[in-house]
């Protein structure tokens, strides 16, 4: 048999290596600048917990240093506020106060040791929307002038923490 050949139909070998090559050489950059742990611009590691939910104010008020914390959610997305916990620190030292939910009427039934009430929109319903507060009345005592504050907002079921921020106290 005789087969005709047309020279505009053809494939070249020659192509199909080149794009190979640069595919592999393109592959083998991403692996090398990911071993190499390069910073890239708008990237967090898992590792850096964010602050979702800012420490707005703190107020300790002389002689009895009544202390009031407030809490907003500066994020993006609303956070269903009975699944919340925090716990609040005082110069790297846990107060004993951790507080079971953000919920504000479920708040009422629990074991809440050091923080009296809490307050704000945050609290009121199911979720805590971006741009809403809670404010938390502390013990007195526990919070004064120029000391650091911490607090740690955890997610349940695994008590995973999703925010922290500092605070010093003017």
């Amino acid at each position: 048999m005789y087969f005709k050949t047309d020279r505009n139909n053809a494939s070249s070998p020659v192509t199909a290596t080149i794009i190979i090559v640069a595919l592999a050489i393109i592959l083998a950059l991403i692996v090398l600048l990911y071993c190499m742990n390069i910073d890239f611009p708008g990237y967090t590691p898992p590792d850096e917990i964010p602050t979702i939910f800012k420490i707005h104010r703190i107020t300790s008020n002389i002689p009895n240093y009544e202390s009031k914390i407030i809490l907003s959610n500066i994020g993006m997305i609303p956070y269903e506020n009975s699944l919340l916990k925090a716990e609040i620190y005082s110069n790297d030292v846990l107060l004993g106060c951790r507080i079971e939910t953000m919920n504000g009427h479920e708040f009422i039934s629990t074991h809440h040791f050091f923080v009296q009430t809490m307050g704000g929109t945050g609290c009121s319903n199911t979720y805590w929307n971006p741009g809403e507060k809670i404010s938390l009345d502390l013990s007195n005592g526990l919070i004064k002038p120029g000391d650091v504050v911490k607090v740690d907002i955890l997610q349940d079921p695994c008590d995973t923490i999703i925010s922290t921020d500092n605070f010093l106290v003017p």
